[in-house]
């Protein structure tokens, strides 16, 4: 059984030379904070601001900073909250970011140091954590899973030895959960389902019973929300495709009818629990919003209806999340700002940039379809780059490969740097999450005000140009840009 490929080495070891973001160093623990505590050095960063942000919901991925203070010249900082469960926090400073996970009433000594090979990330490193820890507890399981995982991809993704897969993993699992942790314990369930939901793809349908019907709904763990993002993924679109998907188009669009739309979903296996239907409503309602077949103004007011009516106060704040995130991507809409390091690693609001337009891109170096409309890029901008400034944002998980990329293609002259801007997002969730970056390329057009004009906005390839044209009120017919692969 390949649970432990290096028998000689200690869970903490196993964590250390996989590279994990939340490593382990022993020194002095003191204080005995009633409140939740983060203190500790952040040496590298003094001076800066340092914030505490939690995860209000795991469909939009909205933050909430809940605290911040300034790093001391010594390199000392000091956080404090309330809080009511278990639950992940984002660490940021600047446009670096760490996350761990904290538990109510606990102390965490902390040290903070830039992680020299990834752009915007930082290692958090956490004082005497040991077994019985929540991140200590969960990387742990998180080291052999991912190697488990590793070792049987083949099987796993083929749905062969279905009996034999579930096991291993079921039996893995249970030799990491922890008797009163409930946070643990249904952060390795659902782990374990997603590799259930592949090895069973051609009946997923068997898994409600284990882990739907009759189970609490936990929308504070990130392991349960994954899980459930992937279950019911475009679950609202497709029955409003399928048979009888007039009648959801009706409920929704003529009538937005709530109690209707409730006692159709609970009519579908799995979602007699109140609570998890409502959930699949919410996420299905956030799916639909852009999709031609459905009034977005009709899913707003009951979005608006559903923050009266639920008996669920969480659902309240996802609601108007939800909305949030729908609308703020909006026509007329103040575009989120952001701070992002370019190839040189010097930092760039995307505020310093009102006064002209900005034709936004997100892109990285593996996507094909993105690499294709970038050899278009050169030629707006040599068209209409004194009206407009083309900034290019990487995706990449690796700084270097986007600067290699940049460099080699010859993206990083002085003369590209007026109009054209390269910047580097990496896996900074708050960007993408703002934006609802769901797949790439994704482009945006903003105004000289900060203003969307187009969200999301034509490829360089397609009819931006004639939004161009239309903006700018061209005086000559000039001969448009067409894809260079045509």
């Amino acid at each position: 059984m390949l649970l432990n490929l290096y028998p000689r080495e200690s869970a903490c070891q196993l964590i250390r030379r996989t590279g994990l973001n939340i490593l382990f160093l022993l020194f002095p623990f003191t204080g005995t904070a009633q409140d939740l505590s983060l203190r500790g050095l952040a040496e590298e960063y003094f001076g800066q601001a340092i914030s505490i942000s939690i995860y209000e919901d795991y469909i939009t991925g909205t933050l909430n900073e809940v605290s911040s203070a300034i790093i001391k010249g010594n390199g000392t900082f000091q956080l404090t909250l309330d809080l009511e469960t278990t639950q992940k926090v984002l660490l940021r400073i600047g446009s670096d970011e760490g996350s761990i996970m904290v538990e109510p009433g606990k102390t965490y000594n902390l040290n903070i140091k830039q992680q020299k090979n990834k752009a915007n990330s930082m290692d958090v490193l956490i004082a005497e954590s040991k077994r019985g820890e929540i991140n200590f507890d969960m990387n742990a399981f998180e080291v052999g899973f991912t190697e488990l995982t590793a070792s049987h991809y083949n099987l796993i993704t083929r749905g062969k030895k279905r009996k034999q897969i579930d096991s291993l993993f079921e039996n893995y699992g249970a030799k990491h959960k922890m008797e009163g942790n409930s946070y643990l314990n249904t952060h390795i369930d659902y782990k374990i389902a997603m590799i259930k939901m592949m090895t069973h793809k051609s009946n997923v349908g068997i898994l409600e019973k284990e882990l739907l019907i009759d189970k609490p709904v936990k929308e504070n763990n990130e392991a349960y929300m994954n899980f459930i993002n992937q279950y019911f993924a475009n679950y609202l679109l497709s029955m409003s495709m399928g048979p009888g998907g007039d009648k959801v188009l009706k409920m929704v669009n003529k009538n937005k009818d709530y109690t209707a739309l409730m006692d159709f979903l609970g009519k579908k296996k799995g979602l007699q629990n109140i609570h998890l239907r409502e959930l699949v409503l919410l996420k299905g309602l956030y799916e639909v919003y852009r999709n031609s077949f459905y009034e977005k103004k009709m899913i707003t007011d009951l979005l608006d209806t559903i923050k009266l009516k639920t008996q669920f106060p969480n659902h309240r704040t996802l609601s108007s999340n939800i909305k949030s995130s729908l609308t703020r991507l909006d026509k007329g809409a103040i575009a989120p700002d952001f701070i992002l390091i370019d190839a040189d690693k010097v930092m760039h609001k995307l505020s310093d940039y009102r006064g002209k337009y900005v034709y936004l891109d997100f892109w990285a170096t593996w996507c094909l379809p993105c690499l294709h409309e970038m050899k278009v890029i050169p030629l707006l901008v040599e068209k209409y780059g004194e009206q407009v400034t083309f900034i290019s944002i990487s995706l990449d998980k690796d700084f270097d490969k986007m600067r290699t990329f940049l460099e080699k293609n010859k993206k990083l002259e002085p003369n590209n740097t007026n109009s054209e801007v390269f910047l580097y997002c990496g896996d900074s969730k708050k960007v993408q999450s703002d934006y609802n970056i769901k797949s790439i390329p994704s482009y945006f057009l903003i105004d000289k005000e900060g203003k969307f004009v187009k969200s999301p906005a034509e490829r360089p390839s397609g009819n931006i140009e004639k939004t161009f044209g239309t903006l700018f009120q061209l005086k000559k017919k000039e001969p448009s840009i067409s894809d260079p692969g045509k």
